[in-house]
């Protein structure tokens, strides 16, 4: 009970298994209490309260793990995402031209600045992007390739929109049980870059209630801000959210 390592992967476990975020949080409080300098327990709180919509609070518990571990990568491409999700995009993409010139083929640079792009409207820098990080992932990659959708479509380019969209599809069908719904979520996000409404939802539902890992930062994943007024928004939460 005194391993603050331990107490926070429990943490971890409860948000991401259960979904039962308060005692997530206290597990959080109780890994830290007995090691404030605990990396992980503080970078994976961070990323919980992020997710929670409670993002200044997100980039304070990051900016605050940085000063045990001011070399890490890892760290500062959290602190990137939790800048992203604060709405803070210009420092967001600031971190991760940082994290680049440290190694301009870190994965978690090139997505950071891949989805950022298309968000802030820079959708050149955008399929530039995405194409070094499928091209680093064999040419084969669902988040990749809905953000290159998106980025197509914006730029009016929708014959190319429609095969990354196909391609999509095709990786749908063929992928396992386990791992359909993380493909339906990356469908959602390619479809909200197009403001398709309807087949967001679709593929969101499919997302949700396959319980997908990549919808624990829906609350404030910019990604999804054409839709959030629809009344479906609410109850994809609610399903996604509600315990297993």
């Amino acid at each position: 009970s005194d391993n603050a390592d331990a107490r926070a992967a429990v943490a971890d476990l409860y948000a991401e298994d259960t979904h039962d975020y308060a005692r997530a949080e206290n597990e959080f409080h109780e890994a830290l209490a007995r090691d404030s300098s605990n990396v992980y327990a503080r970078s994976r709180y961070a990323m919980l309260l992020a997710g929670r919509g409670r993002t200044a609070e997100a980039v304070e518990q990051l900016t605050e793990a940085r000063r045990s571990a001011p070399l890490s990568t890892t760290l500062k491409g959290y602190l990137g995402m939790g800048l992203h999700y604060a709405g803070r995009d210009e420092e967001a993409l600031d971190t991760f031209h940082q994290l680049r010139s440290i190694d301009t083929a870190l994965e978690s640079a090139l997505v950071g600045q891949c989805r950022i792009f298309v968000v802030v409207g820079k959708f050149e820098e955008a399929l530039t992007t995405c194409r070094q990080l499928l091209t680093r992932r064999k040419g084969s990659d669902a988040f990749a390739q809905a953000q290159m959708a998106a980025a197509l479509g914006r730029l009016g380019r929708l014959a190319d929109s429609s095969k990354q969209l196909q391609q999509l599809h095709t990786q749908y069908d063929s992928a396992s049980k386990a791992e359909q719904p993380n493909v339906a979520f990356f469908l959602a996000t390619a479809y909200a870059g197009l403001e398709q409404t309807d087949n967001v939802f679709l593929w969101l539902d499919v997302a949700a209630r396959g319980k997908s890992s990549r919808l624990a930062y829906l609350r404030v994943d910019p990604r999804f801000a054409v839709v959030r007024a629809d009344p479906r928004w609410s109850q994809t939460l609610v399903t996604y959210e509600k315990a297993p």
